[in-house]
Parts: structure tokens; sequence; C-alpha cells
């Protein structure tokens, strides 16, 4: 449409990739302080503040590209950028995931 500003997919791929990596090394990093540790134990318990920190940033980047360009046609972004975009609404607070749960349907 005249006027109207092209979807940057490639950049947004790029971008839900670098976020895919934030969202999952954390991640990685817990289940291996809970194999060594116990899941109870308090360094597990400290770090599990640290990663709701990430996902809460996490949330607001992917919320930001939602918002700006709708929620990106998985036909047009990367496997890892849509694989992103899953896992951090699914890790997001409980009013996020509501309110995309019609698009991840």
């Amino acid at each position: 449409m005249p006027g109207q500003e092209a979807i940057p997919y490639d950049r947004i791929s790029r971008e839900l990739a670098e976020v895919l990596v934030k969202d999952q090394g954390p991640r990685d990093t817990l289940n291996a302080l809970a194999a060594k540790y116990g899941a109870n134990a308090d360094t597990v318990t400290r770090y599990w503040a640290y990663l709701n920190k990430t996902d809460s940033f996490n949330t607001r980047r992917v919320s930001r590209i939602i918002e700006q360009y709708g929620w990106p046609d998985q036909r047009l972004i990367s496997p890892e950028a849509s694989k992103a975009l899953w896992l951090v609404i699914q890790h997001a607070d409980s009013l996020t995931r509501e309110q995309y749960l019609p698009v991840l349907e």
C-alpha cells in the first residue's frame, strides 16, 4: 500500500533469534544448577529471580515487535524467530499469555 512501510522480516528474524538465545541460555544454566545442587537449593532459587527478570525483558522486546508489526507471518521469518515468539510468550506473565493466546491457537 502507498505510504505503508514494508515489514523488515529479516531484521525481525535476527532480533528474535537473539531473543531465543537470551531465553534458552539461562534455562540451560538453570537446569545445570538444579542437576548439580537440587531444585530447591538457594542457588537455584536465586537464579530463578534472574530468570524472571530476563523473561520480563524478553517479553517487552517481543511485545514491542508484535505491537509495531503485528504477529509476524511464520512463513516470512526464520524458524528460530518463530520459536522465540512462542517460547517468550509461553514464559511471560499470565496477562501477556492471555493476550496472545488467540494468536497461538
